[in-house]
């Protein structure tokens, strides 16, 4: 199976296979249009070092699209959310850049997503 790994800091380490419930099972968990909280994940960092995540899918995988979700938790923690991040996909760089903020309302948290395309196909758009 695969694997999600996280790197708050170079001194910690959470590692998460399969959904066993941990706050990084909330990164795949489907629930995306939420404010919350048992569906939401952050994690702290310093300033000179920001938190990575590897997804590692166990298998060779074809990706369509990826879309990712800012925080979203309130509007008044809206600004816990990432500003820029940096998406790297077997060891290329494929996205790097500002993603937008999340407006901490439920009803309104597609507007905290941003997707990025790999693909052409209109049913892998639609989703």
């Amino acid at each position: 199976g695969g694997q999600i790994v996280s790197f708050a800091s170079a001194e910690s380490q959470v590692s998460l296979r399969g959904g066993d419930g941990s706050s990084l099972g909330r990164l795949t968990d489907g629930n995306n249009l939420t404010c919350d909280e048992s569906h939401i994940w952050s994690a702290p960092f310093r300033d000179a070092e920001a938190p990575a995540l590897r997804f590692d899918f166990g298998r060779e995988t074809s990706i369509g699209a990826i879309r990712i979700w800012n925080y979203n938790k309130s509007r008044i923690h809206s600004h816990r959310g990432v500003r820029e991040i940096k998406l790297v996909l077997d060891g290329v760089c494929v996205f790097h850049g500002e993603v937008h903020k999340a407006p901490g309302i439920a009803s309104e948290a597609w507007k905290g997503a941003e997707t990025i395309l790999f693909t052409t196909d209109e049913k892998t758009i639609e989703n």
